[in-house]
Order: structure tokens, then sequence, then C-alpha cells
């Protein structure tokens, strides 16, 4: 009995080694695809996808509508039964304009840390599932897995709505899904809503000396980033509160102002971009339709009194 458990402890040595190994060696490929938003990450899907499939997974690709870029899905196990899923998104942010003293996008071992970009947000994520693979299929498992890979997560999370649209319409059901997303180690059971807005605000342009016959755009967009500056205070003293989160209540940020080309020159055109980050429950689409009526009550008669 005592021989067996030290076998057998030594057998998870050896796999926990093969596996660090393993995972170092995926995680060094992947940082070498130049995966940053505005590329293609097809040649690492078909590496990823050539990979598993390999291993006995079955594989379905869910491409953009140019073909340039895919979601994969893979899966392994009974079809049956709900399984869970394991998911994370194969691009990274870019490299322009930053100082890096070594490549990145060849990994570098030093002092006990990994450089490179996406090592951490989040092919290290993948690298983890992908070495785990072979034990995947090597096991008789009672209800599958699904590796779900998305493309685009850090211009919006564009590719994962192509990938939830395919996993929605299928008869697969699921019991669950873990996000790989870096949080220090800590379990990150939930997000704010988020939802972005631009707001185009035409004016009539003119010579600053004859500014009450124009319509300065400028000025009404910073008035509605003033409703949405007031929102957030509302939203603030007197909204829905979840005490999980770090702001425990629902939140409205103007982060992009612009407009305008010269001081004597009444601007035309003013683009304004906010966002509202909304706790479970709030009604985004609600707050949305507030500021809208807002500058359909307030804003435009004032603006259409100068000018139709």
């Amino acid at each position: 009995m005592g021989a067996d458990c030290e076998s057998h402890r030594r057998h998870g040595e050896l796999t926990r080694h093969m596996s660090l190994h393993t995972t170092l060696d995926i995680l060094s490929r992947l940082v070498a695809f130049d995966t940053t938003s505005a590329k293609s990450n097809l040649p690492l899907m078909t590496w990823i996808g050539d990979y598993l499939q390999g291993l006995g997974f079955r594989i379905e690709q869910v491409a953009n509508d140019d073909g340039t870029k895919a979601n994969l899905i893979a899966s392994i196990g009974p079809e049956g039964p709900p399984g869970y899923i394991l998911s994370g998104h194969t691009d990274t942010v870019p490299v322009d304009d930053q100082s890096w003293s070594s490549d990145p996008f060849r990994l570098r071992r030093e002092d006990g840390r990994l450089y490179g970009r996406g090592t951490t947000d989040m092919k290290g994520f993948l690298a983890v599932c992908l070495s785990r693979a072979q034990v995947m299929s090597a096991i008789r498992l009672s209800r599958p897995l699904h590796l779900a890979f998305s493309y685009d997560e850090e211009v919006g999370c564009v590719g994962v709505r192509h990938l939830l649209a395919r996993l929605t319409a299928s008869e697969r059901r699921f019991a669950g899904c873990f996000v790989g997303e870096p949080t220090g180690m800590d379990v990150v059971i939930g997000h704010k809503g988020k939802s972005n807005t631009r707001v185009t605000v035409t004016g009539l342009g003119g010579h600053s000396s004859l500014a009450p016959c124009s319509v300065n755009a400028v000025e009404y967009a910073a008035a509605f980033a003033g409703a949405v500056q007031a929102l957030g205070r509302r939203l603030k003293a007197s909204g829905r509160r979840d005490e999980l989160f770090d702001i425990p209540y629902s939140t409205a940020h103007v982060g992009v102002l612009r407009g305008g080309t010269a001081l004597n020159v009444v601007p035309a055109v003013a683009e304004l971009l906010f966002e509202l980050r909304t706790v479970p429950g709030d009604d985004a689409a609600g707050l949305l339709t507030e500021l809208r009526a807002f500058a359909q009550a307030e804003l435009e008669p004032a603006m259409q009194a100068t000018h139709a």
C-alpha cells in the first residue's frame, strides 16, 4: 500500500513537471504569433486547431464577416450532457510606441517572471488550457469539456458575440463557463454591464464675431456632457447598490469630447463619447433613453431656434 502511494506520488510529480514544461513551450509559441487586435488571428487559430484536432477534439471555427479573424470552439467528451467551458481571447493590445527592452513576441524568462506581449492577458491562460488538453483527451469524461477562444476582446468584445450566437443557436447546453482573465488569482463572479455611446452634435459654423447667429456644436456637446455627469451623480447618491463591486453603484463617464478648429471659428460639429457601467438590475437602455429625451427636449429646440 505504501509503495503504491509512493509510486502514485512520484507519477503526480512527474506529470506536474511535464505539464509545466509543456505550458511554457505552448506559451512561447502563442506569444510568437502577433495577434494584436489590428491583425488577423488566423495563423494562431490554425495552429491551435491542428494541435487540438490531433488530440481528438472536435473543432469548429466561427469567422468574422470578411474571414480575416475567427473564434474557435473545441470539444472533447460525450456530446449529450451539459459541460463546462474554458474561455479566453486570442488578441492582445498593441506594442506601438512602447519601450520594450526585448522582443515582445519572443517569450523571455527572467528572475522567475515571463515577459512577452499577452503572457498575462491572456495567452497564459490559453497555454494552461492547451497544456492540459492531452489529459482531457486521455481520461473518460462523464460530460464534455469545451475550449472557446475568441478574437477582438480588447476592442470591445467583438468576436465573442459571434461565438455566443453560434453556441446559442446550437443544441448544446452548458453547465458553466470559466474565463481566464487575469484577476490576481481572485475569483471574480460578475462584471458590471457596459454600454458605449457616440454622440455627434451638428451645429452651424460661422465667424466668432457673429457667434449669436451660429449654433456652437461644442457648447451643446458640453451641455450633453453635463447631463451625463448629472446622471452619474444621481446614480451615486440614490441608485441601486451592489456592495460586492469596488464601486457599488452604476456610473456614467464622459471619456472624449472634441470639436472645433480655431478660436475665432464657431464649431459646426462636435463629438462626444460616453459610457455607462451598470450594476445588475439597472437598465442601461432606460438610462440612455433618459439622456436621449434630454437632448430632444432641451438641446435640439434651443439649437433649432437659431437654425432649423
